[in-house]
């Protein structure tokens, strides 16, 4: 029996609105994890966005308040090819364990924060 456990990311700055409140569904399988880190991320060289689950399937990522924007891509991601993710954004990908993603900031450094979940 699938079970599903709704859960609520606190943003960084109270929203004004309270439809301005997510909830993310994530699947509670047997066996399933999950798996957090906080990553600095640099103007100087593309970071790995990893919190090291093996078996992951799915990667949050979210840029936290007064970030520089930042790139999200493969290896060699710059912020030109990347896809930009400005502060206070956040996005979910289905990503296979094998797929590494990985992240640039534009200037200086960026602090964000990865969940991973998975089998």
């Amino acid at each position: 029996m699938l079970v599903s456990t709704a859960i609520s990311i606190t943003p960084e700055v109270e929203p004004a609105q309270a439809d301005e409140r997510r909830s993310y569904l994530l699947a509670n399988r047997s066996g399933s994890s999950i798996e957090h880190a906080k990553i600095t991320v640099t103007s100087t060289a593309a970071i790995e966005l990893t919190a090291s689950l093996t078996s992951r399937t799915k990667v949050f990522i979210k840029s936290l308040d007064g970030n520089p924007d930042i790139s999200i891509g493969p290896s060699g991601v710059t912020t030109t090819t990347g896809y930009l993710l400005r502060a206070k954004e956040e996005i979910w990908l289905d990503l296979t364990p094998d797929a590494p993603i990985y992240a640039r900031a534009e200037t200086g450094t960026a602090d964000v924060r990865v969940l991973e979940t998975g089998p």
